[in-house]
Formats: C-alpha cells, structure tokens, sequence
C-alpha cells in the first residue's frame, strides 16, 4: 500500500484509490488501487459534459444547459412560452371612459365583469406589466386579450368582428419612458353561437422587445372604439383577461438585476 496526495485538476469528479475526489479537490488515495474509470463520460446520447463543466442536455442549438455555477439556460426549441396574465379586476378603470362593471356574466346574476361599450363610446382601461426573470431578454412579445360576447346580436348568423387596441411605452430600468406606440387586437366571430364564448383577440407579428431587459416596464392604455370600420360588432363585450405571451430561457437571472 502506498498513500499520495492526489489532487483532481479536471472539470469532473474521478474516482481514485477507491476515494471520489471531486473537482479541485486534494485527498490521500491508495496509490496501489486500480484506477476507476471517471464518473461519467463526456458523453451520454443526448447529455454532453464540456470542459468548462457545463452541461448540455439536447442537441447543439437546441438544449438545457447547467453552467458550471449550476445555473440553468433554455436554448432554441428548448425554451417555452408563459402569460403575463392581467386579469380584468385588476386593470384600472380611472380614466376619462371606464368600461362599466356589469353584473350577469354568462347568465348568472352574481358574477361581474368589464363590459366595453358596442355603440359609439371609446372606452379604456390602464395596465402596468414588468418582465420578470425569466424572460428571454429582447425576444418579441404577443399581447392578447381574453373575452366574451354578451349578447347573439339578435341571433345574427353574421361573422363579425371587434378590434382591441394597446397604446404603450416600455423602458429599462435607467431609461426614459418614450412616445406611445399602437398594437391592434382583432378577432372573429358568430354571434348566435357565441354568447359568452370564451375568446382571444390577438394581433399579428407581435412587438419586437429588441434591447428590452428583465424588469423593464410596459405602460398601457388599452380601449376599443366601436366606431372603427374593423369593430362590426354593435354589443358589449366583457373583458376576462389580458396577456402576453412570452418565451422562457432560464429558470431567473443569476444576479439580481443583470442577466
């Protein structure tokens, strides 16, 4: 039996003298005993160890990885998608036009909701959204919102339509809220088959989040005008929800306001 000093210079642990000796570590070993094959391979079908001691599960582009520090990254195909979810009690309604807060939501006289008006009032809410940490920083974002017709129009058999707008500025943390842009939500439907049909309006292409970070803040003003040629439906429409739908790369940001 001879004792030594080993110390593991590598980037995996490795089994010595019948000792794990993880890495950086320095331990007392049998020098006489077989040499164990490391503890695991650098490869294993899908699961890659680097030699930065990262880990890399999936394909090239396509993965999770763990980073030597054990945070955790999606990458491409590997990322998923989440709401930012504004439900419609939560929005403010203090504003020149309110939508009115109207009992008998599907027909049952106790639940309310955000009805906005069908006739001639541009009406309007205000909403407040930060990104939060898990938010793949500069990816595009896609607003939505959730709602439900109140009435069949009169048993109407006619596709019609709504258009929902969001008016907004988004800053980073440092920087300077900016003029307002517009993000257009539309949706069709068929009113006699949709009494309180649970529906999403949704616009196209999304908004580019280009140079947006975590934390940054979107202040909204979202309304419908149902004079616009786009909104065909003369009926309230209640509102449930608003959401935006975005992708997911991590499970939140090493530092506290960096990532």
């Amino acid at each position: 039996m001879a004792w030594v000093r080993y110390t593991n210079a590598g980037n995996r642990a490795v089994t010595r003298g019948g000792i794990l000796v993880q890495p950086g570590d320095t331990q007392w070993i049998d020098d006489s005993y077989p040499v164990m094959a490391e503890s695991l391979p650098s490869s294993l079908g899908n699961l890659t160890i680097n030699d930065d001691g990262t880990i890399q599960i999936g394909g090239v582009s396509d993965a999770l990885t763990v980073g030597a520090n054990g945070s955790v990254r999606l990458n491409g195909a590997a990322m998923c998608w989440d709401d930012l979810r504004t439900p419609g009690h939560v929005v403010r309604t203090s504003g020149s036009s309110p939508p009115d807060v109207v009992g008998g939501f599907g027909g049952n006289a106790g639940l309310f909701a955000l009805q906005f008006d069908g006739g001639t009032t541009v009406e309007e809410v205000f909403i407040d959204i930060q990104f939060p940490h898990t938010w793949q920083q500069g990816s595009v974002i896609y607003p939505h919102l959730h709602f439900s017709p109140v009435s069949t129009n009169s048993n109407d058999a006619v596709s019609r339509s709504i258009r929902f707008v969001m008016e907004y500025t988004w800053a980073n943390v440092n920087d300077s809220f900016g003029a307002v842009s517009s993000y257009e939500m539309t949706a069709a439907f068929v009113p006699n088959v949709s009494q309180w049909k649970h529906l999403i309006a949704a616009g196209v292409g999304g908004i580019d989040g280009a140079g947006k970070r975590i934390s940054s803040l979107l202040k909204c003003r979202l309304f419908r005008d149902p004079t616009h040629a786009s909104d065909t439906y003369p009926q309230d429409v209640a509102l449930n929800s608003f959401d935006i739908h975005y992708q997911v790369d991590s499970m939140g940001s090493t530092l506290e306001y960096t990532k």
